[in-house]
């Protein structure tokens, strides 16, 4: 079983052409045709850099978006490769999302891809249940064992690293945590933060992660990364029921930190009792 998720119908009318993602001209400068790594290792280390600039960094790159014809660059160099990223990803990009719900628990040599499978099902059957609707659209679902599959089954939450799980999903979506146009208030924006930089907002992006302590035990991984990937302090480990409030507060505007006081380590959101059997407020 999978996530109940809303399935997006792809058009090719609404794949954004070579030249109107930020990435695309980040791949367009920084690509070498000589190199002796693969094109996905290549792939991945122009994403992994993309993160790695931050909001600033990123905002040159967004301005030769903005400034992009509708039709995409008439001029790219034939070595560069302009399907870095699938149309699925491409379009996924316009739609709205503020999250990635990640599967990382698959199994491993003591508990067996079934029991795994079962204990996901259960999982993703509960936290459908307090909410009909399906707030997440099927792009921002991983469930791909060869990709995300943590044989461990722990999460590693600490502050400061990019879980291998979050990086796989940047590969997919580098433009993800700035995918609006570059617009005038935004630079109003950066000049005012330039010019006050104690008051540096906190970007951040919302990760939900079903791993084997959320699947066994029904206490789910609310995590947030900032700007470059990184993991912010304090995360949420959420009741089954709860789950689709959480990321409805999350899209409202509370952040986890709000809740959290940027304390670390993960914090068990419930006061008693089995989470499972917890009913949502």
């Amino acid at each position: 079983m999978s996530l109940k998720a809303t399935e997006m119908a792809l058009s090719p009318a609404r794949t954004p052409p070579f030249g109107r993602l930020g990435f695309d001209h980040y791949v367009k400068d920084n690509w070498d045709p000589t190199s002796t790594k693969s094109r996905d290792e290549q792939k991945k280390a122009l994403v992994r850099g993309y993160l790695a600039l931050g909001w600033r960094g990123r905002i040159p790159f967004r301005q030769r978006m903005a400034d992009c014809p509708q039709e995409g660059l008439a001029e790219v160099p034939p070595a560069v490769p302009q399907d870095l990223l699938s149309p699925m990803h491409r379009q996924a990009l316009g739609a709205g999302s503020s999250l990635f719900w990640i599967r990382t628990w698959y199994g491993n040599d003591e508990v067996s891809r079934e029991d795994a499978d079962r204990a996901y099902a259960r999982l993703c059957e509960v936290v459908m249940e307090e909410d009909a609707m399906e707030f997440v659209d099927r792009p921002w679902v991983f469930e791909d064992e060869s990709r995300f599959a943590n044989r461990s089954g722990e999460s590693q939450t600490y502050t400061g690293i990019t879980p291998p799980y979050v990086v796989e999903a940047f590969y997919d979506y580098p433009d993800r945590l700035e995918a609006s146009l570059l617009g005038k208030k935004e630079l109003d924006d950066m000049q005012y933060l330039d010019e006050n930089p104690d008051e540096e907002p906190a970007e951040c992006w919302l990760v939900v992660v079903a791993d084997r302590e959320a699947c066994e035990e029904g206490t789910v991984l609310f995590l947030e990364v900032d700007e470059f990937g990184e993991m912010l302090p304090g995360r949420l480990r959420v009741p089954p029921r709860d789950v689709a409030t959480r990321i409805n507060s999350y899209i409202n505007g509370q952040h986890l930190s709000l809740e959290t006081e940027e304390e670390e380590g993960e914090i068990y959101a419930w006061c008693e009792g089995d989470p499972w059997d917890h009913q949502a407020p």
